[in-house]
């Protein structure tokens, strides 16, 4: 063989090794190193998979994750880093990113919720009276049932029918868009003698509203419940009950005062029948099973000597 054909040949090895442009691809096997070789070694840990060190060379521990990885994605089992293992491993390490990225959200949403609800009970301990609506008297011996992410086509009914049965007004911080879909229930809410208020527009994820958008969202809604009801808003609860500076300052320059909750009612009622207290307000999340349990709070509430009374008109 000729030294010409000789040196031709180490050239297309190499340019299959290093992925040189026009040879496609590169396959990575034992003995490779480099930024590719890292690469792979952090994609099989990002997988869980064992790699040794992650120091772009690839070693005996390399190749094992290799073919571990191929393994079981059933491929080839050759501790080979061909197209088709560079592909499937790219694909999973993007899943895996995806999945990372998600739960981080997950776990800064949980965070935020979780400072909020501290934030809104700090709020409460030093005025107490932004739980409390009406006068003192007037509060004595009430309390006041509200309905939060409504209208809702499969809750709503039953919740309004319910409250008939019992002779029971409450009130619904209705969410815009919902209304804007079942319109005919936020009539019969106004009809029926229940309260009507504002519980924003598109119901924002927290801490995504600035106060130019929440003041919008407000607007949105009153504008909405005006047209179906011929009544104006005039207390605002925002999702999630969001107590910043600025939905506070926002819904207070569009004419509306932030009402909170003293009592969210989840599946127990007994938790909420023991915390009751003059003044209570008792929130219940129509698109929930909570609702199916309306009966049994209000006859215990009754019997615990309370009345209902709905805030605002």
């Amino acid at each position: 063989m000729s030294r010409g054909v000789v040196l031709v040949a180490l050239v297309c090895a190499f340019a299959v090794v290093s992925g040189v442009a026009g040879a496609g691809p590169a396959v990575i096997r034992r003995g490779d190193a480099g930024p590719t070789v890292k690469r792979i070694q952090e994609s099989l840990a990002l997988l869980g998979i064992p790699t040794g060190p992650v120091d772009g060379v690839y070693g005996p521990l390399t190749e094992k994750a290799v073919r571990s990885f191929q393994g079981r994605k059933k491929l080839p089992v050759d501790g080979v880093v061909g197209p088709r293992t560079s592909a499937a491993l790219e694909e999973e390490r993007r899943a895996a990113e995806r999945k990372a990225a998600e739960e981080r959200k997950l776990r800064e949403k949980r965070a935020f919720l979780e400072n909020l609800k501290k934030k809104t009970l700090e709020a409460r301990k030093s005025q107490p009276a932004q739980a409390v609506v009406g006068a003192p008297a007037e509060d004595r011996g009430a309390v006041y049932l509200t309905f939060d992410d409504g209208p809702d086509p499969q809750t709503t009914p039953y919740i309004l029918d319910t409250l008939a049965a019992h002779g029971v007004h409450a009130t619904f911080f209705v969410v815009g868009e919902r209304a804007e879909r079942n319109p005919d229930l936020v009539r019969r809410m106004a009809r029926e003698g229940h309260s009507v208020q504002n519980h924003s527009y598109s119901h924002w994820t927290p801490g995504s509203a600035n106060a130019p958008a929440v003041e919008e969202e407000i607007d949105r809604t009153a504008r909405m419940v005006f047209e179906l009801t011929g009544v104006n808003t005039r207390y605002f609860r925002p999702p999630y009950g969001d107590t910043s500076d600025g939905v506070i300052a926002a819904a207070r320059n569009r004419g509306h005062t932030v009402v909170l909750w003293s009592n969210i009612w989840g599946s127990a009622t007994s938790s909420v029948l023991a915390a009751a207290s003059d003044g209570a307000i008792i929130m219940v999340r129509e698109q929930s099973s909570e609702a199916r349990a309306l009966p049994a709070l209000i006859a215990g509430l009754r019997e615990a000597g309370y009345r209902f009374l709905t805030i605002g008109p």
